[in-house]
């Protein structure tokens, strides 16, 4: 059994392995990340503070600018709000136009997404995950998610650390963070 996680999905794969002590054959990471604690903590007083005004289950501006629109900020000439998630303009229009995609992040989605964040960004906590399996991560040096490939490395350095035994990374050059979408997405797949 292989298991991947793509994007916010790569955070629950982390949090999986490390509850849950997982046997598989492999674990595939695309997309992942690390943010650290003082970002975490800023970003869960903010969804205290939209509380305030705001249920649980509701979208407000300040909780996507800092789930997604922080992320085109080191974007020139942006065309979209999504311009981060691949650079494949076409990609970007069909999920922009797909009435069945949520864009936006809840206030408690947010807030959990933080709170898994945390927990898988942590030593103790990646000490905890069954050391024998293998882990690929996958990202693209254009992706905001992945610190722009420093929180891939640093995240990857942490398991290294940790005592996984077989783990390794490739790093695309120029495509950001949907490789899956990217024009050139053959190479992922065929990584994969």
């Amino acid at each position: 059994y292989y298991m991947l996680g793509f994007s916010l999905g790569s955070f629950v794969m982390r949090c999986l392995v490390i509850q849950k002590q997982l046997d598989i054959d492999g674990l595939i990471l695309v997309g992942t990340g690390h943010n650290s604690n003082i970002e975490i903590q800023l970003g869960k007083f903010m969804c205290k503070l939209e509380l305030k005004k705001h249920k649980d289950n509701e979208v407000t501006d300040k909780i996507n600018d800092l789930a997604i629109n922080a992320h085109n900020k080191k974007f020139k000439n942006t065309r979209t709000c999504m311009d981060w998630l691949c650079s494949n303009e076409e990609a970007i229009d069909v999920y922009l136009n797909d009435s069945r995609i949520k864009k936006d992040y809840t206030i408690g989605i947010f807030r959990e997404l933080l709170n898994s964040m945390s927990f898988a960004c942590e030593k103790k906590n990646i000490s905890k995950m069954y050391k024998k399996t293998p882990v690929l991560f996958l990202s693209g040096s254009e992706d905001a998610v992945g610190g722009f490939t420093k929180g891939v490395k640093k995240t990857y350095n942490m398991f290294k650390k940790c005592g996984v035994e077989n783990i390794d990374m490739k790093l695309y050059p120029n495509l950001r963070h949907d490789l899956f979408h990217e024009k050139n997405n053959k190479e992922v797949f065929d990584d994969i």
